[in-house]
């Protein structure tokens, strides 16, 4: 056990959650004019169902085997996904749009979410709400008229009710210095005008997250996406946004290298007679997360969402709550320091 951090024997359990439950209710609070005034304002909360199972789209290639892979994803005979990880920054958008379109699946039984990338945030909010409109082209495989209708690229327009060709969530990918609560801003507009469902963050941290919150927005954050898995498991960090009423995504959810042949994830795998990789993903469900897993083998999609029909004991639990390593929260901590101040 060298290296690894002292683990409380504690178990934490958010909710208590059936073997079955899918979906997950993402609660935001956003401040509008009453009566379409500015004297007065009300605040409402929204609740957003939110698949469980996410398809992630990170390295799916922009080419007619990533535009399969994705379709593979979308009709799964058992529990296909209906949930996609979008964003500008993996250069497949189109690709993933042209899948959706081949799939068949109609666009209201699914949940996209995209991002705004570090360029777009450093560039401004005219960037920022031109990223956004042009996801939601690639996404929907149309031109930008068809999205903004009568309405210019540049004016916003609020509307009451959500636009035909719309992102379910959007976030703001990485906390940018000096940028990103700007950039939340503009996606507040975009949510006023009904070109979002809901406005999220990803890879923030408690101090930017309250820096956030601090700035004068006024709709909560609905998301936190951030790397989560038995690996990489900030304890204090999902409670702090779980307890505020945000749900937590967790990407990477396998760890990294060779987690998958860790012991103590065999010996629950074989006790439990399923592979390493659907305890890991039953892991994330356990702790009250979204989860999103990526692969381009139909297989092992298959038994991605394969894990909703079975429980780990709380002894599963507190033995895999104690595979993360102080180093690896040290990489981890380095790495999101550079990322924030990438290009």
């Amino acid at each position: 056990f060298t290296g690894l951090n002292i683990c409380k024997t504690r178990i934490i359990r958010p909710q208590t959650m059936e073997p079955d439950d899918d979906t997950l209710t993402a609660t935001f609070f956003t401040t509008c004019a009453e009566n379409g005034t500015s004297l007065s304002s009300v605040r409402r909360r929204i609740d957003l169902t939110v698949p469980r199972l996410v398809y992630g789209t990170y390295l799916v290639p922009s080419t007619a085997e990533g535009e399969s892979a994705v379709c593979a994803a979308l009709t799964l005979k058992t529990n296909p996904y209906r949930h996609l990880d979008c964003a500008p920054i993996y250069r497949n958008e189109h690709t993933v749009g042209k899948a959706i379109r081949r799939s068949g699946v109609e666009r209201k039984d699914l949940f996209l979410t995209s991002k705004v990338w570090n360029d777009a945030q450093r560039r401004g909010r005219a960037a920022v709400r031109e990223s956004v409109l042009q996801s939601i082209c690639d996404l929907h495989s149309v031109e930008m008229s068809e999205v903004l209708g009568s309405q210019s690229l540049s004016t916003p327009s609020p509307s009451s009710a959500l636009r035909p060709y719309h992102l379910d969530m959007v976030l703001v990918h990485w906390p940018v210095p000096g940028h990103h609560a700007e950039t939340y801003k503009e996606l507040e507009v975009l949510y006023e005008e009904g070109f979002v469902r809901a406005v999220g963050m990803s890879n923030y941290s408690v101090a930017d997250h309250e820096e956030l919150l601090q700035s004068g927005i006024k709709t909560t954050p609905a998301v936190n996406q951030i790397e989560a898995s038995p690996f990489m498991y900030r304890r204090e960090m999902i409670e702090h946004f779980q307890k505020r009423g945000v749900a937590v995504a967790a990407f990477k959810p396998l760890g990294r290298g060779a987690a998958l042949n860790e012991d103590a994830i065999v010996d629950v795998a074989n006790r439990h007679e399923r592979s390493s990789a659907q305890i890991l993903l039953r892991w994330c469900l356990e702790k009250k997360l979204i989860v999103i897993s990526k692969t381009m083998n139909p297989s092992r999609m298959k038994e991605n969402v394969s894990i909703l029909n079975f429980s780990l004991s709380d002894e599963d639990m507190a033995l895999l709550d104690c595979l993360t390593t102080n180093e690896g929260l040290k990489k981890r901590e380095i790495r999101e320091m550079e990322s924030k101040n990438s290009a």
